[in-house]
């Protein structure tokens, strides 16, 4: 045995003058083993939650989403944007149309987006895992187009998965003054039928909004030609997003943003980010209490030990008195401190828990 651990041992778990010691002192090492085991599962758990949230988002985003920096549509004819074809690091090229529409089914009404995707969708993005149903992944035929649309958006409808009558989808005409007289004529209008599927992305954002149909429809829906809301990129397995997302941009110009899923979901990451931090700073505060719990226990430990040089094994009345009263002094300050931390604990947890509560409120 090593002569370090020896001392420890020995000085550890030798017989004290009194049993208090010999208590605090495991106490006091359990409180730090069991604050060292729960930042590390907390923090463990965090980042377990944020790679499952990553994963319902990689089924909805794309991994470089390019869009206008001015204006909602731009020209997916552009030389400059259809140079990203041929870069050897791009495997799948989508382009995407959305914008706000008014839908409506047997007289109940709901506000959504609808988001116009190429046929290639599901080879951009692993949608088939945040799909539910029984139907293909078919979004138009030659006869009619078909809605994928969000669970929600189908509960606020009052309609199961499977719609048997067309969504009547509702869209402001381009350029057009309402007529008071006919409003109807300030609206372009269509019908998606049901595919018998629907996605659920766990985000209310997604599921309460969305509907995925063919990005044909969505032109003729908000009368665009070549106009697009966003280009959506998958790189190929090893390409180094960072690097290829500043090409692109320098490619661009800054009339366009390019934005990989974390930059997409910024406020959602930010959230965690903010909740990690904050339990961290919780658990680290109690590690550090029972850190001074030790150094509690250490001080009690010298003192004895001290008093054992000073005056032998024979001690007089007086001095085991003394001693007594010594350690009982350092048992009740230490106590009189740790409640005081603990109250200082609880008060500094109210004030984060109500920042964090104005934090959410406002990013929400």
């Amino acid at each position: 045995m090593n002569f370090p651990f020896y001392i420890a041992r020995r000085y550890l778990f030798s017989k004290k003058s009194h049993n208090a010691i010999n208590v605090i002192s495991a106490i006091s090492v359990c409180g730090v083993a069991l604050a060292t085991l729960a930042l590390v599962c907390t923090l463990s758990v965090f980042n377990g939650f944020q790679d499952l949230v990553t994963t319902f988002f990689t089924a909805f985003d794309s991994q470089l989403k390019i869009t206008a920096v001015r204006g909602k549509v731009f020209d997916g004819q552009d030389k400059r944007v259809l140079q990203l074809k041929k870069m050897p690091d791009v495997e799948v090229y989508s382009e995407s149309l959305e914008d706000n529409v008014m839908v409506q089914y047997q007289g109940r009404q709901a506000m959504a987006v609808v988001k116009g995707v190429e046929d290639n969708f599901d080879q951009l993005t692993p949608i088939d895992s945040i799909l539910f149903g029984r139907g293909d992944l078919l979004l138009h035929d030659e006869v009619v187009d078909y809605a994928i649309p969000g669970r929600q958006v189908l509960a606020t409808l009052g309609s199961g998965i499977r719609v048997l009558d067309p969504l009547e989808i509702y869209a402001p005409r381009r350029g057009a003054k309402v007529n008071m007289a006919n409003p109807s004529t300030a609206f372009v209008t269509g019908n998606l039928f049901s595919s018998g599927l629907v996605f659920a992305v766990i985000q209310e954002k997604y599921d309460a909004s969305y509907i995925l149909t063919s990005i044909d429809f969505a032109r003729r829906l908000f009368q665009y030609t070549t106009e697009v809301s966003a280009i959506n990129l998958k790189l190929k397995a090893g390409a180094d997003t960072d690097a290829v997302k500043k090409h692109i941009q320098d490619l661009l110009g800054d009339d366009f943003l390019v934005q990989d899923r974390y930059e997409q979901q910024a406020d959602t990451y930010r959230i965690m980010e903010i909740e990690k931090l904050i339990s961290y700073l919780f658990l680290t505060f109690i590690l550090m209490i029972a850190c001074f719990n030790v150094i509690g226990s250490l001080s009690m430990l010298i003192i004895d030990k001290r008093d054992d040089a000073q005056f032998g094994c024979e001690r007089s009345a007086d001095s085991a008195y003394l001693f007594v009263r010594r350690t009982y002094d350092i048992v009740f300050r230490s106590v009189c401190r740790s409640c005081i931390r603990f109250a200082a604990l609880l008060v500094a947890a109210r004030i984060w828990l109500d920042s964090f509560g104005k934090l959410w409120k406002l990013c929400s």
